[in-house]
């Protein structure tokens, strides 16, 4: 039921929403040509090399791209998949370290219902089976501490090392320090000799053994690669430089090093407090209830939780040092905390488990009321938002009248979700107040695709349709902004000329310069060469950048065939 549950929530409307770029277009991509080609070891993003992370969600895309066919559901579907296995994993770790089914169905309420775990389980990215599988990993060695020492506890062994190794092939070496250092601070924490204690000789049969599972599933693909891009004779590994550098320069120096230290390699930095808001923003609307389930778990002070609520203490120590983790880097991005919440949900879920257990009102009264209060007045106001985002032409849909319909089922779910609520928990019944939260957030969730259909910028497909309908062989389709288009080959089934290499392609394009140079503008004076090929060009640039271009291409007449909000579609024929 949980799984139909959250499939549903995930993938039921994906169809609506057009993919997000770059990220959605760019992880279609790369497995589209994984699959076309038939190279699984090599992935290519517009045909050019691209090392920046290991394959596993790659071939999982591709094996739904065979079986499906290139649309957006069959994008999204691994992705869902994996959201929903992360639900069912949480579901599973809070019922058997609390003893309680309830526990369990709480922790996976809310985890697939957080804000950021829901916007994610709908976005693709690796960001989700990293998540997914570190804190299937984490889930598997806090419950073989707490098992019997028998089989039991070595099949729980077992699973960390497979886990821990498909979260490595999810995204590389980060898989292993994170379980290895919040497993060495919980064994500081909780004494290490009440630690080892809980391990016994035959425990190390069991780890030799995950260790070579471990490696069976990593060693593979990573030797492959290894050998099918080498680097050129002579050149130094251990270097900043990526001249003649190979995959296991870019994979290990530049993707796991310089990224973690550089900002200038990872061009995504953030002040050191970053995660500290978006952390507690990310577990909305369930944050509000963190203080109380972080006070519950510790009652009786550290010593007491060290004793007997070692599983709390662990969970605890695992969101604390992804937090601080990635706050120390110099690359951050939103989804790098997602791998806290499935620890911070069954910390949550054992609170309010004893509450609804108990019937205890006045524990949850102030969360309840800030829950039931936010969402009566988001209610309210979601119509008149919604018309005012529509006035400033916000919405990037052409025909946006759904809108309305969209907004106003979101503002009675929410309304009637709030009003029960705040009801309920007047009238001392935790109960019917939690489940109305749950129902009318589940519908909230349920609307995501539909909304992001209406203020997501327009994806390159119906463009793609025109392209296709116009376009004969020797053809070429030039990408003025090629981040705001990369899904134009997903529709096109094929490599598309650039104006610009990104930075992202840089390493992949000059080991490989020859083959591709010619489909990657980086001069008038290429541009022009081009397009007076002979050959029809079909070119894509944003509206904003129309006056721009004009000097660009000078007295060269474009037609223009298309366009919508954002973009525009002419060719030079």
């Amino acid at each position: 039921m949980l799984a139909a549950l959250f499939m549903f929530l995930y993938l039921g409307f994906a169809f609506v929403r057009p993919l997000a770029n770059p990220d959605e277009g760019r992880y279609t991509e790369i497995p589209r040509e994984m699959a076309q080609s038939g190279d699984w070891v090599t992935p290519r993003l517009n045909g050019v090399e691209y090392f920046y992370k290991p394959p596993l969600f790659y071939w999982a895309q591709a094996a739904s791209i065979k079986a499906f066919g290139v649309n957006r559901v069959s994008a999204r579907l691994p992705n869902a998949i994996f959201a929903s296995l992360g639900v069912l994993l949480t579901y599973v770790a809070g019922r058997l370290l609390y003893g309680s089914r309830r526990t369990g169905l709480i922790a996976a309420f809310l985890l697939g219902t957080c804000g950021l775990y829901l916007g994610m389980a709908h976005i693709v990215t690796m960001d989700m089976p990293l998540a997914v599988f570190l804190s299937g990993a984490l889930f598997a060695f806090i419950l073989a501490y707490r098992q019997k020492q028998n089989v039991a506890r070595g099949v729980w062994i077992l699973i960390f090392f497979a886990f821990a190794a498909l979260a490595l092939l999810s995204k590389g070496f980060m898989a292993v320090l994170i379980p290895a250092a919040v497993i060495f601070l919980f064994a500081f924490v909780a004494g290490p000799w009440r630690f080892l204690k809980h391990f016994a000789p035959s425990d190390l049969l069991w780890t030799a053994l995950g260790i070579l599972i471990f490696f069976a599933i990593t060693a593979p693909w990573h030797i492959l690669a290894a050998l099918a891009n080498p680097a050129g004779g002579g050149v130094e590994f251990f270097t900043a430089s990526h001249d003649g550098q190979g995959f296991l320069w870019y994979y290990v120096v530049h993707e796991h090093f310089l990224r973690y230290i550089d900002p200038a390699t990872s061009q995504r930095a953030q002040p050191f407090y970053f995660f500290f808001i978006v952390a507690p923003l990310g577990f909305l609307p369930w944050a509000f209830a963190l203080p109380q389930a972080f006070k519950s778990a510790f009652a009786g002070g550290f010593n007491n939780a060290r004793a007997n609520n070692p599983q709390g203490l662990f969970l605890t120590i695992w969101a604390i040092f992804i937090v601080l983790f990635f706050s120390v880097s110099s690359s951050k991005l939103i989804p790098y905390v997602l791998p806290i919440f499935p620890a911070l949900a069954v910390i949550t879920a054992s609170w309010i488990s004893k509450v609804w257990k108990a019937n205890r009102a006045q524990e949850i009264r102030t969360a309840v009321k800030i829950l039931g209060g936010f969402a009566v007045l988001a209610g309210i106001c979601a119509v008149p938002v919604y018309m005012i985002l529509e006035a400033k032409g916000r919405v990037q849909l052409e025909d946006a009248s759904y809108g309305i319909a969209v907004f106003a089922v979101l503002s009675v779910a929410l309304l009637i979700g709030g009003i029960f609520a705040l009801r309920d928990i007047r009238g001392n019944k935790p109960k019917g107040a939690l489940l109305s939260i749950f129902i009318a957030w589940c519908v909230f969730a349920a609307t995501f695709d539909f909304v992001g259909a209406l203020f997501q910028r327009p994806d390159s497909q119906e463009f793609a349709k025109v392209i296709k309908g116009q376009m004969s062989a020797g053809d070429a389709v030039l990408l003025m902004d090629y981040g705001n288009s990369q899904d134009m080959p997903v529709w096109l089934g094929s490599p598309v000329y650039v104006w610009g290499v990104p930075e992202e392609q840089s390493f992949g394009f000059k080991r490989e310069e020859a083959m591709h140079t010619h489909r990657y503008i980086e001069s008038q004076a290429e541009l022009k060469a081009l397009l007076a090929s002979g050959k029809r060009v079909f070119i894509v640039m944003r509206n904003k950048d129309i006056e721009k271009y004009d000097k660009l291409f000078g007295a060269e007449r474009l037609k223009k065939l298309d366009a919508n909000k954002r973009m525009s579609l002419f060719s030079n024929q």
